[in-house]
């Protein structure tokens, strides 16, 4: 055999020695902006892109909002009724002015079908501008220690609302150790019964509705912050939230967020 061909040899056995995992470690890259993987069991990032940026987060949002509601309230039967200052400019929502609505109803309405609509009205429910509101969220963000993470009114819509995919993970983890947050966030489908009848409203996530592991997800969208999701995987005892920001359509965001479950489940 010639010197080369012992040379060639030697590489090639270098390359097979090498643990399967590395070629995956080092191949793998995300287009979304912002991302990363947070192992719930052991508490450390299994993965991480630019995850200290502070950048719009658009409707994820809401999870703060949901979360200082109810660190102000735990009275989910109190009934709102849905203003004309709630309604205008808040998209597509089955709410009209004068719905009467259990704030339960608007949480999940929030949390499942990101409606802005319902989480304005969570604020008015506390007797509270969406400003006063916005100046609460800012306080339990940075009561939980996301001190990147800035709010300003509840829906997502401004994009003064900022955080960085950390602080996403840490706002999302806190709300799944709530029981009816975690409930509402992992609810694929519920019956919404107003006075022009019954609707049914799906979860804006594609993976939670058809990924039995995807036990809990948020989604969001705006144009300044592209599309993000955050969701929570289960695997084993603890499982892991994933988060993708700034990715650049939704099929980009469902594609993104599932080969990071698929990435975390070969290399956890």
């Amino acid at each position: 055999m010639t010197h080369r061909g012992r040379l060639a040899v030697i590489v090639l056995l270098a390359l097979v020695a090498l643990p399967a995992t590395y070629g995956r470690s080092t191949a793998f890259s995300l287009n979304a902006r912002e991302a990363g993987v947070y192992d719930l069991t052991s508490g450390e990032w299994l993965y991480t892109k630019s995850i200290d940026k502070p950048v719009p987060i658009a409707s994820i949002t809401k999870v703060a909002a949901a979360l200082t509601f109810l660190r102000l309230s735990s009275d989910l039967d109190q009934v709102v009724t849905i203003t004309r200052d709630d309604w205008v400019r808040a998209g597509r929502t089955p709410l009209r002015v004068g719905d009467r609505v259990p704030v339960g109803t608007l949480l999940r309405l929030a949390l499942v079908a990101s409606d802005n609509c319902a989480a304005r009205s969570l604020a008015h429910a506390l007797g509270l501008s969406r400003e006063a509101f916005g100046y609460r969220m800012q306080e339990t963000a940075w009561g939980l220690g996301c001190r990147r993470a800035q709010f300003v009114e509840p829906t997502g819509l401004d994009t003064r609302n900022v955080a960085s995919a950390r602080d996403v993970v840490i706002l999302f983890r806190t709300a799944l150790e709530d029981p009816v947050l975690r409930d509402i966030m992992g609810t694929r489908k519920f019956v919404l019964r107003t006075r022009r009848g019954p609707r049914t409203i799906v979860h804006s996530s594609r993976l939670l509705r058809y990924r039995r592991e995807v036990g809990a997800a948020k989604t969001g969208y705006l144009a300044a912050a592209g599309y993000c999701m955050v969701q929570y995987v289960r695997s084993g005892e603890g499982g892991f939230i994933t988060v993708v920001l700034g990715t650049p359509s939704k099929r980009a965001r469902t594609r993104e967020s599932a080969r990071l479950i698929d990435y975390t489940k070969r290399n956890r």
